[in-house]
């Protein structure tokens, strides 16, 4: 993983034995790095493959992105299937991604459902929770 611009927009590659470039991927968090990347895709100049983009630095503590209880045990069934990365050690989403990475060329169906649902979250707000803040160890 490269920090391109700052340690907010980093970049990763993913590439054969003899160097050629598979897959293209970016992080980007905060505002400024997440315009650069919408440019960048409405000027059709986007050359990653798959972006993870939040607006907070280095992604949301407790943010709605976070993985619902049936998204979570389907990710620990994959977990206790792969050569295993303890979660102390995973500092990165996409040490994470490389993970997922592992796991699809593992059961080679990196195009299915179950995977599309694993690698793709969405925004949800967490208003009306006040256990969201509770749950942080601080």
């Amino acid at each position: 993983m490269v920090a391109l611009r700052n340690k907010d927009f980093r970049e990763c590659l993913l590439q054969s034995d003899d160097g050629k470039v598979l897959l293209r991927f970016a992080v980007a968090y905060g505002f400024r790095n997440i315009q650069t990347i919408l440019q960048r895709i409405k000027r059709n100049r986007c050359e990653y493959d798959f972006v993870e983009i939040m607006a907070c630095p280095f992604g949301c503590l407790n943010g709605g992105g976070q993985l619902r209880h049936q998204s979570l045990d389907a990710v620990n069934d994959a977990y206790e299937r792969l050569p295993s990365i303890s979660p102390l050690e995973m500092h990165s989403a996409l040490q994470l991604l490389e993970c997922v990475l592992h796991f699809a060329a593992f059961t080679k169906n990196s195009g299915s459902k179950a995977m599309n649902r694993m690698l793709h979250t969405q925004y949800s707000s967490l208003e009306g929770r006040d256990d969201a803040l509770r749950a942080v160890q601080w």
